[in-house]
């Protein structure tokens, strides 16, 4: 999982880009797709990448969310 602090240290590394794709736009969704039981996992994903995209410097972050019906 991509926490603040991995960011951190690729982007003191020099990383220029990162993609992020998630399956599931809702905990439910995302749940369904990955066979996960809990709805936590999904709003600590997506918690991470707000804290991400509030603190980068140079990176250019792309988040995909794939909507998934279902």
């Amino acid at each position: 999982m991509l926490t603040v602090d991995r960011f951190k240290r690729l982007e003191d590394i020099g990383l220029g880009s990162i993609r992020v794709s998630i399956y599931g736009d809702t905990p439910e969704s995302y749940d369904a797709v990955h066979g996960t039981k809990s709805t936590d996992l999904f709003r600590k994903i997506k918690d991470n990448l707000t804290k991400i995209y509030k603190i980068k410097d140079h990176t250019k972050l792309l988040i995909t969310y794939n909507v998934v019906d279902g």
